[in-house]
């Protein structure tokens, strides 16, 4: 039995990384043997063990044939199996590359030099079987700052474009969100204009326009997400603000409306928080637009700012969405985050005087609303002066 480090450990070492986790492909055993020296089977399509002392991943070197649609596609089988040609299946030539147990690097496809070069390259067209890989090449994008992709390999990206529909919402979800999370959340996005493969997963977004606030103000997390949203408010905004002009008291809809950001998160099936979350930074973009149409210390601010914390954002509700959707609006427009805690908390420790029900009810908001008309002023709400 050999055993040897592989992807993306190697790539972070070279790279003088700590890397998240450490997996090895064994050379010339079986499962049966496997399970014999005390590793743990755990994969289900093909053989993955865990250590019975690292518990690190251990995966028998194995080939594969694409012989379906979809990630569950594949045959794959280990006996005769090279390391050569387990490294030949991996998707980029930096994670084509393995370690054994002395610290001698095996690089078959260049992922050395590729990393000396900042190139993203694929491997072989083997690639172009797995339509993940369009968004894996993005996400590492993010992951990897000051690395471009190799022109044959936008161009196989391209190519690749019809199989997208393929893949489940959760595959592509999963991808996103890490690439997130990672140091340039925008080269997610630009890759999948570089190679034009947007469309069918994110053809609904203005993804310019996100990458563009996304990078300007350095953002990441869940603070990509809510950009999505605070964009979504500015362009409602500005097609409907002669509708919200009449209505000026109800503009802030249901946060699932079929709009191009929930549309798109819907498909993709991001958790509830991020959706939500979405759909609250959309109405505090709309309100920190509108809140301009009025006057300083008008009943209709009063009014407007009281819908936008109930029906907008829930904020006069127990447990955390507003604080969650506020951090997140701190991150994108001058706003002073104490000032709106204060006002919140002010706001929801009025209780009724005297009454039950919808008196009750009517009661609170009369309450609220005298606090907002002495309160709010619309020049100085997104402001840290307030």
């Amino acid at each position: 039995m050999n055993r040897y480090l592989v992807g993306g450990a190697v790539r972070d070492g070279l790279l003088q990384r700590a890397p998240r986790e450490r997996d090895w492909v064994v050379v010339g055993s079986s499962e049966q043997e496997m399970l014999e020296a005390g590793f743990v089977r755990v994969g289900q399509s093909f053989p993955v063990f865990l250590h019975p002392r690292t518990r690190e991943q251990h995966a028998l070197a194995r080939g594969e044939s694409k012989t379906g649609r979809g990630h569950r596609g594949f045959s794959t089988w280990t006996e005769g199996v090279t390391l050569e040609d387990d490294l030949r299946r991996r998707d980029l030539t930096v994670n084509a590359m393995a370690m054994d147990e002395s610290g001698r690097l095996i690089d078959p496809w260049g992922g050395e030099r590729d990393i000396g070069d900042r190139v993203l390259r694929h491997v072989s067209n083997a690639f172009g079987e797995d339509p993940l890989r369009v968004y894996r090449v993005a996400r590492f994008a993010a992951e990897l700052p000051g690395f471009r992709v190799a022109p044959e390999t936008l161009a196989l990206l391209q190519s690749m474009a019809p199989g997208l529909e393929e893949l489940s919402g959760e595959r592509v979800w999963n991808e996103l969100n890490r690439a997130a999370d990672a140091p340039e959340p925008a080269r997610f996005f630009e890759v999948l204009l570089e190679g034009h493969v947007a469309a069918d997963w994110f053809g609904l977004l203005d993804l310019p326009r996100l990458i563009e606030l996304v990078r300007r103000r350095s953002l990441s997390g869940d603070a990509v997400f809510g950009a999505m949203g605070y964009l979504q408010g500015e362009s409602r905004y500005g097609s409907c603000r002669s509708r919200l002009v009449r209505e000026r008291l109800r503009p802030f809809g249901d946060s699932n409306s079929e709009n191009p950001v929930s549309l798109t998160l819907n498909r993709l099936r991001a958790p509830s928080r991020t959706r939500e979350l979405a759909g609250d930074v959309e109405a505090f973009s709309i309100c920190r637009l509108w809140m301009g149409e009025f006057a300083p210390g008008s009943g209709s601010t009063a009014t407007f700012v009281l819908d936008f914390l109930e029906k907008g954002v829930g904020a006069l509700r127990p447990g955390d969405r507003f604080a969650h959707a506020l951090k997140v609006v701190v991150q994108l427009t001058d706003v002073c985050e104490t000032q709106w805690r204060c006002l919140v908390e002010s706001l929801r420790a009025i209780r009724p005087q005297g009454s039950s029900g919808e008196a009750a009810r009517r009661s609170i908001r009369d309450q609220r609303l005298a606090v907002l008309e002495h309160a709010v002023d619309p020049n100085l709400l997104w402001t840290e002066g307030w």
